[in-house]
């Protein structure tokens, strides 16, 4: 898993499974009050920091506001 930091102060985090298979690219914290979809981005986020694996494909994470 790999974090990225652009200019702009958005966290992108990449799970690449390593795998051929689709690309998903999920967004969260686009409105400051709404925080659901970035506690979804942290559960993830600690279940592959603890061992679990991406089947195929690629995961992007985006960490907004």
């Amino acid at each position: 898993m790999q974090v990225v930091d652009n200019l702009d102060g958005f966290d992108i985090v990449v799970a690449d499974s390593g795998i051929a298979g689709p690309s998903v690219c999920i967004v969260g914290g686009v409105h400051g009050n709404e925080i659901c979809g970035l506690k979804s981005i942290e559960a993830l986020e600690h279940k592959l920091m603890a061992g679990e694996k991406l089947l195929c494909g690629r995961l992007l994470m985006l960490k907004a506001n």
